[in-house]
């Protein structure tokens, strides 16, 4: 799928804001960049910010883990975009002055990434001047077949559709979508059967909340297959191995109907706070004030697949009403969203 600038962006009641320019300290030591598609992968081979394994088995004077990290990427895209049907960054609204993903390879001190939710420009590299992208930074230790890229490229997914990022949320699923490339079943856990679970083991969880993600995906979409083109099995590491492990992922229309849904809700928070679709400020992006908004959006969600599955079940049930509680709260000092 070819990304273009401009192209498909979802219409909106309002543009995107022009991006700014950012400088990072490890930018200017990112003296090479390979290009796959819409990814520009930067790294260095000299200095602090080295890669540490330069392994070039086909001889193009492109170290291998870059090329892997570019690869994976791809297949990331194509498992997102046109497996999933999901709408990518660089065609929704918020990202309308984006034309392309940077990714950096660097020692970024503590964890595996991070995904930029801001369209930025960055002077500091080849060809950075004057142009909007999307950032994700990878951890040049932690190169070798990770699966740190996709995990990264679908936050890039879960920023394009909303404004939400409550951790429970971003990356509990985003711990679901790496089993789009990895191989096997993803951990379960049974979903919260009251409120007291619902705040200890999903709301106050981060990268473990996967479980139960995980768990609610299998009940709705039992069967959990993908349709994998010919090309996508074909893809490989320079290595030889395939970077999708196996065509088992569970929920694949759930989590889109959510991110959608989550869309909607978005916007609703916007004009109740009166606020710019696309500005709202960090910490409200990472507020628990929105949680009620984010389950309304699963429910609709679950209610909208399980009508379709019939997959319904007592510890379905039981989570359901759980939502519905907690989704009817009202925070103090904000009004009721509008139905």
């Amino acid at each position: 799928m070819a990304i273009l600038p401009g192209q498909a962006v979802v219409a909106s009641p309002e543009t995107a804001t022009v991006c700014k320019a950012l400088h990072n300290k490890i930018d200017s030591q990112m003296e090479h960049v390979f290009v796959r598609d819409e990814f520009h992968v930067f790294y260095a081979l000299t200095g602090s910010q080295a890669l540490p394994d330069r392994t070039d088995r086909n001889a193009n004077d492109v170290p291998d883990s870059v090329e892997d990290v570019a690869a994976q990427l791809v297949a990331a895209r194509k498992l997102f975009s046109d497996v999933m049907q999901l709408r990518h960054p660089l065609q929704q609204a918020r990202y309308a002055h984006a034309s392309a993903i940077y990714v950096f390879l660097a020692d970024i001190g503590k964890g595996r990434g991070s995904a930029f939710d801001e369209v930025s420009s960055y002077a500091d590299v080849p060809d950075g001047k004057n142009r909007c992208v999307l950032r994700i930074n990878l951890h040049r230790d932690n190169l070798v077949q990770g699966v740190s890229p996709t995990h990264e490229l679908f936050h890039l997914y879960q920023y394009g559709y909303s404004m939400f990022k409550v951790r429970w949320f971003t990356e509990g699923t985003a711990r679901w979508a790496e089993y789009a490339i990895r191989s096997g079943q993803a951990p379960e856990q049974l979903l919260p059967a009251d409120e007291v679970a619902l705040d200890q083991r999903l709301l106050g969880r981060t990268y473990a909340a996967g479980g139960i993600w995980n768990r609610l995906a299998v009940l709705l979409d039992p069967v959990g297959r993908l349709r994998l083109p010919v090309d996508l099995q074909a893809m490989t590491y320079l290595d030889g191995t395939p970077i999708v492990g196996d065509d088992v992922l569970h929920g694949v229309s759930f989590m889109r109907a959510l991110l959608e849904e989550l869309g909607k809700e978005s916007l609703q928070v916007s004009r109740q706070e009166g606020w710019q679709s696309y500005s709202w400020h960090e910490a409200d992006q990472q507020s628990a004030a929105y949680n009620a908004a984010i389950l309304r959006a699963v429910l609709a969600a679950i209610n909208a697949q399980a009508n379709q599955s019939e997959a319904r079940n007592e510890e379905l049930e039981s989570f359901v009403q759980t939502l519905r509680r907690r989704s009817e709260e009202v925070n103090p000092g904000l009004s009721p969203l509008p139905n």
